[in-house]
């Protein structure tokens, strides 16, 4: 029970970090539930709250991040970067949970609206397309995937760089 104290306070530590979030005491209305309804919606933009699903997951509270992810799909209206990487977070909620097509979806409406210029976002959405396609015995389209990570010419996550190309040496490898 003290264990579970303990995490649930550093939990919500952890969030109220994230959300840098104070209640703004130089207001010009007097109803401090007035004050708070209008900071909070000024809080509530797509990129807040996709930063709040990042921590969810961090915190392996993944019903808390897919609500997250969906309030940032929500919030983000037409920007279709913050669409974006709110979709590969919920593809990565999704894939922890072995829910494949669903997030091979989100996955793919990611990359089709990530401009060609988000390099390291397409790279990461490749991979992630990759192990689902290597984890469902498909090498030839897995391979095609990870070649689009490594072709990357600017700078990407060098983790999934060098997971790309271990990747694909595992899958000839077959």
């Amino acid at each position: 029970r003290n264990r579970i104290e303990a995490e649930s306070s550093e939990i919500w530590s952890k969030v109220r970090e994230e959300l840098e979030f104070k209640v703004d005491t130089t207001s010009k209305t007097k109803d401090p539930d007035e004050a708070l309804a209008a900071q909070i919606s000024e809080w509530e933009t797509s990129a807040n709250w996709y930063e709040l699903g990042k921590t969810w997951i961090e915190l392996e509270q993944y019903d808390k991040a897919s609500e997250s992810m969906n309030k940032a799909l929500d919030a983000a209206g037409d920007d279709t970067l913050q669409m974006a990487k709110a979709l590969l977070l919920k593809g990565r909620i999704l894939s922890n949970e072995e829910e494949w097509q669903q997030a091979l979806t989100n996955f793919n409406k990611a990359y089709d609206l990530t401009d060609e210029k988000e390099e390291a976002l397409l790279a990461e959405l490749s991979f992630r397309i990759a192990n689902i396609f290597a984890t469902h015995n498909r090498p030839d389209t897995a391979i095609a995937w990870y070649e689009e990570v490594t072709s990357t010419e600017s700078e990407i996550d060098q983790t999934i760089l060098a997971k790309s190309h271990r990747n694909i040496g595992l899958l000839y490898a077959e």
